[in-house]
């Protein structure tokens, strides 16, 4: 698998998706369980999440930060999520 260098060069408003158009970034696999249950109790609690940040790849949008709490709206069943939207342009190979 190829990973790439990417630099961000614009951060947009705070905009909500729906959670089936974003995608887990490849590292979500190693994901901390323990971590995003935490998350989900909070969220249970009525606590406000930070958005996560995402970048947009080809139809879906990938996250760059942020794969706890997407992994907790899934599991929670939420439909939306916030996101801070990012541009970002590949810088070369890692």
């Amino acid at each position: 698998m190829t990973k790439y260098k990417f630099r961000v060069y614009s951060i947009q408003n705070t905009i909500e998706l729906p959670v089936e158009d974003v995608e887990e970034s490849v590292s979500s696999g190693k994901a901390d369980q323990d971590k995003v249950k935490s998350i989900m109790k909070a969220m249970q609690e009525g606590k406000t999440m930070e958005p996560i940040v995402v970048r947009k790849e080809d139809n879906k949008y990938k996250v760059t930060d942020g794969n706890h709490r997407l992994l907790a709206h899934k599991r929670l069943g939420k439909k939306t999520i916030e996101a801070t939207k990012t541009s970002v342009e590949r810088t070369g190979l890692f």
